[in-house]
Parts: structure tokens; sequence; C-alpha cells
């Protein structure tokens, strides 16, 4: 289980804990975890979580509103795309920093935008 954990050396785990549903935990030695940009002093921009704005197919109106955005802003993105229909849409997402996130249903890559 330590392996499946990323963890392939037990030398490298300060602690391993069975958990009551009977999952597995691992706390790593401290030279052992890996590094992070605060471990660095890096700033970092806040990243949060990405705004659905269609779901299977669905226009998610409610998220769009809470977005200051509307459809017609949504439909000027897909054509941006070449998508003609948010049906053909299976996820949209906005991200924190703006950026538009679509999977469609047929994997198509020339549909996705550039940055993706």
């Amino acid at each position: 289980m330590l392996r499946i954990k990323g963890y392939p050396k037990v030398s490298d785990v300060e602690f391993a804990i069975i958990e009551p549903d009977g999952s597995l935990s691992v706390v790593p030695k401290s030279q052992s975890r890996p590094v992070t940009p605060k471990d660095l002093n890096i700033d970092t921009q806040y990243e949060g979580l990405a705004l659905p704005l269609i779901i299977d197919g669905e226009i998610q109106d409610g998220n769009l509103k809470y977005a200051n955005l509307d459809r017609n802003w949504l439909q000027q993105e897909l054509k941006k795309v070449n998508i003609s229909n948010a049906k053909e849409v299976f996820l949209a997402e906005l991200d924190t920093q703006g950026k538009l996130y679509i999977d469609l249903y047929k994997d198509n890559n020339a549909n996705k935008p550039p940055d993706i």
C-alpha cells in the first residue's frame, strides 16, 4: 500500500496509519516530502475552483450570472473555437484567471482553444 501511495521505501515514511475505513494515510519524513513553492519562498497566484458554465450540454445560467456573464458572451466564446451549439460541449469551465476550458463530447482538438 505504501508503494501505491508513492513511497517505495519504508525509510521515507514517518507514519503510516490505517484509517477506520481501511484506507492508508502516509506522513512522509520531512526530508522525503515534495518541495512546495512555500519551501522555496515563491509567491503563487490564487487558483480557486473552476466555475462550470456548461455541464453535459446544458448551460448553467446561475453560474453565468455569478460570474457576471451571460449567454451572449458564452456563445461568442464558443463561436471563437468553432462550436455552434452548447449541446456539443461535455464540460466548459471558467477558471479564476478568466480562462475558459472546453471539453467536447467528440474529441476534436481543433475545437479547443490554443492555450488548452
